[in-house]
Protein backbone atom coordinates (compact mmCIF):
# COMPACT_ATOMS: atom_id res chain seq x y z
CA UNK A 1 0.00 0.00 0.00
CA UNK A 2 1.49 3.39 -0.80
CA UNK A 3 1.50 6.69 0.77
CA UNK A 4 -1.00 8.38 -1.90
CA UNK A 5 -3.52 5.79 -0.72
CA UNK A 6 -2.97 6.34 2.74
CA UNK A 7 -3.72 9.98 2.30
CA UNK A 8 -6.85 9.36 0.80
CA UNK A 9 -8.14 7.11 3.59
CA UNK A 10 -6.99 9.83 6.48
CA UNK A 11 -9.23 12.08 4.02
CA UNK A 12 -12.28 10.68 3.42
CA UNK A 13 -12.27 9.32 7.75
CA UNK A 14 -12.63 13.37 8.26
CA UNK A 15 -15.84 13.06 10.18
CA UNK A 16 -14.37 11.08 13.24
CA UNK A 17 -10.76 12.64 13.28
CA UNK A 18 -9.61 10.18 15.99
CA UNK A 19 -10.82 6.96 14.40
CA UNK A 20 -9.57 8.05 10.76
CA UNK A 21 -6.14 8.68 12.56
CA UNK A 22 -6.17 5.49 14.12
CA UNK A 23 -6.78 3.36 10.97
CA UNK A 24 -3.97 5.54 9.26
CA UNK A 25 -1.47 4.59 12.17
CA UNK A 26 -2.67 0.65 11.77
CA UNK A 27 -2.39 1.12 8.42
CA UNK A 28 1.01 2.52 8.00
CA UNK A 29 2.27 0.01 10.63
CA UNK A 30 0.75 -2.86 8.82
CA UNK A 31 2.52 -1.55 5.45
CA UNK A 32 6.26 -0.92 7.45
CA UNK A 33 5.77 -4.54 8.84
CA UNK A 34 4.60 -6.19 5.19
CA UNK A 35 7.94 -4.27 3.60
CA UNK A 36 10.01 -5.26 6.71
CA UNK A 37 8.69 -9.05 6.40
CA UNK A 38 9.10 -8.85 2.36
CA UNK A 39 12.71 -7.72 2.95
CA UNK A 40 13.13 -10.92 5.17
CA UNK A 41 11.75 -13.09 2.81
CA UNK A 42 13.58 -11.98 0.27
CA UNK A 43 16.96 -12.18 2.48
CA UNK A 44 16.33 -15.55 3.24
CA UNK A 45 15.34 -16.76 -0.46
CA UNK A 46 18.86 -15.89 -1.13
CA UNK A 47 20.46 -17.24 1.16
CA UNK A 48 18.97 -20.72 0.56
CA UNK A 49 20.01 -20.30 -3.05
CA UNK A 50 23.59 -19.45 -1.49
CA UNK A 51 23.16 -22.74 0.90
CA UNK A 52 22.01 -24.79 -2.07
CA UNK A 53 24.63 -23.98 -4.48
CA UNK A 54 27.27 -24.53 -1.02
CA UNK A 55 25.85 -27.98 -0.44
CA UNK A 56 25.87 -28.64 -4.36
CA UNK A 57 29.68 -27.89 -4.26
CA UNK A 58 30.29 -29.35 -0.65
CA UNK A 59 28.80 -32.76 -2.33
CA UNK A 60 31.27 -32.45 -5.57
CA UNK A 61 34.21 -32.09 -3.19
CA UNK A 62 33.19 -35.02 -1.07
CA UNK A 63 32.73 -37.19 -4.55
CA UNK A 64 36.07 -36.02 -5.45
CA UNK A 65 37.64 -36.98 -2.36
CA UNK A 66 35.59 -40.42 -1.93
CA UNK A 67 37.10 -41.08 -5.50
CA UNK A 68 40.65 -39.97 -4.52
CA UNK A 69 40.31 -42.39 -1.31
CA UNK A 70 39.41 -45.32 -3.41
CA UNK A 71 42.14 -45.22 -5.73
CA UNK A 72 44.35 -44.76 -2.66
CA UNK A 73 42.35 -48.04 -0.99
CA UNK A 74 43.14 -49.47 -4.02
CA UNK A 75 46.87 -48.47 -4.45
CA UNK A 76 47.49 -49.14 -1.05
CA UNK A 77 46.15 -52.70 -1.98
CA UNK A 78 48.55 -53.50 -4.87
CA UNK A 79 51.55 -52.48 -2.78
CA UNK A 80 50.78 -54.78 0.65
CA UNK A 81 50.43 -57.41 -1.87
CA UNK A 82 53.77 -56.80 -3.42
CA UNK A 83 55.46 -56.28 -0.13
CA UNK A 84 53.90 -60.05 1.21
CA UNK A 85 54.99 -61.46 -2.02
CA UNK A 86 58.39 -60.18 -2.00
CA UNK A 87 58.63 -61.03 1.79
CA UNK A 88 57.18 -64.58 1.42
CA UNK A 89 60.34 -64.71 -1.02
CA UNK A 90 62.41 -63.94 1.47
CA UNK A 91 60.98 -65.97 3.96
CA UNK A 92 61.45 -68.88 1.46
CA UNK A 93 65.23 -67.95 1.03
CA UNK A 94 65.76 -67.53 4.65
CA UNK A 95 64.52 -71.30 5.32
CA UNK A 96 66.78 -72.52 2.57
CA UNK A 97 70.06 -72.97 2.16
CA UNK A 98 72.85 -71.06 0.28
CA UNK A 99 72.52 -72.50 -2.96
CA UNK A 100 68.83 -71.49 -2.89
CA UNK A 101 69.35 -68.28 -1.22
CA UNK A 102 71.54 -67.47 -4.20
CA UNK A 103 69.29 -69.08 -7.01
CA UNK A 104 66.50 -66.72 -5.63
CA UNK A 105 67.99 -63.49 -4.67
CA UNK A 106 70.31 -63.05 -6.81
CA UNK A 107 70.26 -58.96 -6.39
CA UNK A 108 70.58 -59.13 -2.79
CA UNK A 109 73.72 -61.44 -2.61
CA UNK A 110 77.02 -60.91 -3.09
CA UNK A 111 80.96 -61.91 -2.64
CA UNK A 112 82.07 -65.63 -3.20
CA UNK A 113 81.77 -68.67 -1.55
CA UNK A 114 84.84 -70.73 -0.02
CA UNK A 115 86.82 -72.49 -2.63
CA UNK A 116 84.20 -72.16 -5.17
CA UNK A 117 81.46 -74.03 -3.82
CA UNK A 118 78.12 -73.81 -2.19
CA UNK A 119 79.11 -73.77 1.03
CA UNK A 120 76.22 -75.02 3.59
CA UNK A 121 73.45 -76.59 2.00
CA UNK A 122 70.46 -77.75 4.07
CA UNK A 123 69.69 -81.05 4.29
CA UNK A 124 66.41 -80.89 6.62
CA UNK A 125 63.95 -78.35 8.47
CA UNK A 126 61.52 -80.13 10.25
CA UNK A 127 59.42 -76.77 12.06
CA UNK A 128 56.78 -79.33 14.71
CA UNK A 129 55.61 -75.87 16.15
CA UNK A 130 53.86 -74.89 12.55
CA UNK A 131 50.79 -76.78 12.48
CA UNK A 132 50.97 -77.58 9.42
CA UNK A 133 54.11 -79.01 9.01
CA UNK A 134 53.57 -82.87 9.22
CA UNK A 135 56.19 -86.11 10.36
CA UNK A 136 57.70 -87.53 7.51
CA UNK A 137 57.09 -91.05 6.33
CA UNK A 138 58.40 -93.55 8.80
CA UNK A 139 57.66 -91.47 12.01
CA UNK A 140 54.23 -90.91 13.63
CA UNK A 141 52.89 -87.54 15.19
CA UNK A 142 52.82 -88.25 19.15
CA UNK A 143 50.49 -87.77 20.88
CA UNK A 144 51.11 -85.32 23.82
CA UNK A 145 50.94 -82.18 24.33
CA UNK A 146 54.08 -80.70 22.18
CA UNK A 147 53.54 -81.73 18.95
CA UNK A 148 56.51 -84.52 18.12
CA UNK A 149 57.33 -87.03 15.94
CA UNK A 150 58.06 -90.25 17.39
CA UNK A 151 59.13 -94.12 16.13
CA UNK A 152 56.08 -96.11 14.34
CA UNK A 153 57.77 -99.55 16.53
CA UNK A 154 55.89 -100.15 19.50
CA UNK A 155 58.20 -102.91 21.06
CA UNK A 156 61.04 -101.73 24.15
CA UNK A 157 64.77 -101.03 22.91
CA UNK A 158 63.64 -100.71 18.90
CA UNK A 159 63.90 -97.66 16.68
CA UNK A 160 62.65 -96.53 13.28
CA UNK A 161 64.99 -94.27 10.67
CA UNK A 162 64.21 -91.74 8.49
CA UNK A 163 66.52 -91.23 5.67
CA UNK A 164 66.93 -87.53 4.11
CA UNK A 165 68.73 -86.91 0.85
CA UNK A 166 71.39 -84.73 0.67
CA UNK A 167 71.55 -82.89 -3.31
CA UNK A 168 74.50 -80.61 -4.54
CA UNK A 169 77.21 -82.90 -4.47
CA UNK A 170 80.06 -84.20 -1.47
CA UNK A 171 79.94 -82.43 1.78
CA UNK A 172 82.70 -82.53 4.85
CA UNK A 173 80.92 -81.14 7.33
CA UNK A 174 77.52 -81.18 9.61
CA UNK A 175 75.71 -78.74 11.63
CA UNK A 176 72.14 -78.59 13.43
CA UNK A 177 70.39 -78.33 15.89
CA UNK A 178 67.56 -80.77 17.45
CA UNK A 179 64.80 -80.72 19.93
CA UNK A 180 63.31 -83.84 21.73
CA UNK A 181 61.45 -84.33 24.67
CA UNK A 182 62.57 -87.39 27.38
CA UNK A 183 58.60 -89.40 28.66
CA UNK A 184 59.21 -92.84 30.41
CA UNK A 185 62.89 -93.84 31.95
CA UNK A 186 65.83 -92.03 30.35
CA UNK A 187 67.75 -95.44 29.94
CA UNK A 188 70.28 -93.59 27.44
CA UNK A 189 73.18 -96.11 26.58
CA UNK A 190 71.61 -99.23 28.80
CA UNK A 191 70.26 -100.61 25.67
CA UNK A 192 73.94 -100.98 23.80
CA UNK A 193 75.93 -101.92 27.29
CA UNK A 194 73.36 -104.43 28.82
CA UNK A 195 70.71 -104.86 26.20
CA UNK A 196 72.62 -106.82 23.78
CA UNK A 197 72.77 -103.82 20.70
CA UNK A 198 76.21 -103.99 19.96
CA UNK A 199 76.25 -101.40 16.64
CA UNK A 200 74.32 -98.08 15.70
CA UNK A 201 72.42 -99.93 12.96
CA UNK A 202 70.58 -101.21 16.36
CA UNK A 203 68.72 -98.93 19.42
CA UNK A 204 71.98 -98.58 21.19
CA UNK A 205 70.44 -95.25 22.21
CA UNK A 206 67.09 -94.10 23.98
CA UNK A 207 66.84 -90.93 22.67
CA UNK A 208 68.08 -89.33 18.94
CA UNK A 209 71.13 -90.69 16.77
CA UNK A 210 72.18 -88.75 13.65
CA UNK A 211 74.24 -90.72 11.11
CA UNK A 212 75.22 -90.31 7.57
CA UNK A 213 76.41 -92.61 4.83
CA UNK A 214 75.96 -96.43 3.90
CA UNK A 215 76.79 -98.62 6.39
CA UNK A 216 75.80 -95.87 8.93
CA UNK A 217 78.36 -93.26 10.35
CA UNK A 218 77.95 -91.97 13.30
CA UNK A 219 77.60 -88.41 13.74
CA UNK A 220 76.30 -87.13 17.09
CA UNK A 221 74.04 -89.31 19.33
CA UNK A 222 71.39 -87.19 21.28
Amino acid sequence: MDRCFLLVLCLVTLSNVQLGQSQCDVVRIAAAVYEVVGRGLETIEKDMKNMKSDMASLSQEVEKLDTRLSSLNESMRDDLNDVKAEFEKHEAAIKSDLKDMKENLTQQITGYTCGGTWGWRRAVYLDMTDPNTNCPSGWNMTGYSKRTCGKVSTGERTCDSVFFPVSGGPYSQVCGRIRAYQYGLPDAFWGYKYGGQTTIDSAYVCGVAVMHGSPRQHIWTF
